[in-house]
């Protein structure tokens, strides 16, 4: 009988034939090999047997349906390859909870991190060193990017394992530039005509465009780190200084890269208030946002809601003062507990294969951490239609700044930022205060 098939269903071959290599990598029936995760066999190793009776816990927080489903398979693919259970929880207040828990001394087996926590995270134990087991199991690495292994080191140590490897860009409506005559914005780094002049002058006539229907022309980065901090990198600013020892955003070039962006919101007005912002990917979905700044794990929701709607593409962040810089890493997963470490790493070496990986990037459109499949056409399929940006943009991606009581920081950079975003302060007041407040966090 002839039928549609659904994209799990599209996906489920290539679950079915990892399980083959994840048996042999897991220890599991007679096999006693290991796999890496670029695919090539290592030499057999006296892994230990796998209790069957356990079931991991896979803590996150919450995230897109594709995201969810493509777990949900590699979560049945572990399952049939092993015969371990995990149970995947799917939180709000995911950092809360997390917390939470291991102050209960339940932490998860498997939980989500970024290099900008996992410096604390390690210091504290709450994340396992993986080294050993890399060692022991020959382990290969060698098909992730080399920064996106680095970035996970503590104190020389490897205590997380890549599963993306993003960086953030601007997803723009190109048929609005089109129907407005505005120059279509470059989908490269290597243009450097794409300026912030350019930019401020082609926002300014899309919002002529789509103001008059109550829309925006842009959303300005403001959410989190990653979201603003590649302004200050391109204007020749930084966060903190080299050695890590002080902030250093209240110098002019940071302070620059912050008065460009409060002025998009309460200058000029391309961009929506705090109050008017609401979901900020479904305001592009429905024409009422031209541009907004993200990563790849919208890519597959994108896919699915704009459809042939319009043209949409996606274009690198104007260049200021300084060289090229894209925002990102990624994140990681880590090891929170010890306990039942033999069967988190059996699920790592799975989740981190390149079957998984491949349905893990298939379902979502994320960049994985594998060049094999980042550099695929699988990977490069259209839309929008230059992908490719987002390889070119590993190759100027600048990790995030870390540090030991790093989620101090970011309490004093949320609250200090709301300050910036609501108008309420000047961005040298924000810059300032900032550094007056962070600089005795990094003496640690």
């Amino acid at each position: 009988m002839n039928r549609n098939l659904t994209k799990r269903e599209l996906l489920r071959p290539a679950a079915a034939a990892s399980v083959p290599a994840l048996l042999a990598a897991c220890g599991a029936g007679d096999a006693s090999t290991g796999t890496g995760a670029g695919g090539g066999q290592a030499a057999p190793v006296a892994a230990p047997t796998l209790r069957r009776t356990v079931t991991l816990q896979w803590m996150h927080g919450v995230d897109t349906p594709a995201h969810n489903d493509a777990r949900d398979q590699q979560i049945a693919a572990f399952k049939q390859a092993t015969g371990i259970g995990v149970e995947h929880q799917s939180l709000p207040d995911f950092a809360a909870k997390l917390q939470a828990a291991f102050a209960a001394g339940t932490p998860p087996d498997l939980y989500p991190t970024r290099a900008t926590t996992l410096t604390s995270e390690a210091t504290l134990k709450q994340a396992q060193p993986l080294d050993d087991l890399i060692k022991r199991d020959r382990f290969a690495l060698t098909d992730f990017y080399p920064a996106s292994i680095e970035q996970y080191r503590v104190q020389g140590k490897l205590s997380a394992l890549p599963y993306d490897f993003p960086n953030r860009s601007y997803f723009a409506n190109m048929t609005a530039f089109q129907d407005a005559g505005i120059k279509l914005p470059p989908t490269t780094y290597k243009d450097d005509t794409w300026t912030w002049d350019v930019f401020r002058t082609s926002m300014e006539g899309l919002q002529r465009r789509v103001g008059p229907n109550g829309g925006w022309a842009l959303d300005a980065g403001r959410d989190a780190i990653r979201s603003w901090m590649a302004w200050v990198w391109n204007n020749g600013g930084d966060f903190l200084s080299r050695d890590g020892k002080e902030v250093v955003l209240n110098q002019p070039a940071g302070v620059e890269a912050l008065t460009f962006l409060q002025d998009m919101i309460h200058r000029h007005r391309f961009a929506p208030t705090q109050e008017q912002r609401g979901n900020v990917r479904q305001n592009f979905v429905q024409g009422k946002i031209l541009l907004y700044e993200s990563g790849q794990p919208d890519v597959g929701a994108l896919r699915r809601e704009v459809g042939t709607n319009f043209t949409w593409d996606v274009v690198p962040l104007p260049k200021g003062k300084g060289l090229r810089a894209a925002s990102g890493g990624g994140s990681a997963y880590a090891a929170g507990s010890n306990k039942q470490m033999e069967e988190t790493w059996a699920f790592f070496k799975h989740i981190m294969s390149k079957p998984m990986q491949e349905i893990f990037m298939k379902a979502t459109g994320a960049m994985v951490g594998l060049k094999s499949l980042v550099e695929s056409p699988t990977f490069l399929e259209s839309p929008p239609a230059h992908m490719s940006l987002f390889v070119e943009g590993a190759t100027v991606l600048r990790g995030d700044p870390t540090a030991v009581r790093w989620n101090e920081v970011q309490t004093v950079l949320n609250e200090q930022l709301a300050r910036l975003w609501t108008n309420a302060a000047q961005p040298k007041d924000v810059a300032d205060t900032i550094k007056l407040q962070v600089d005795p966090l990094l003496k640690v």
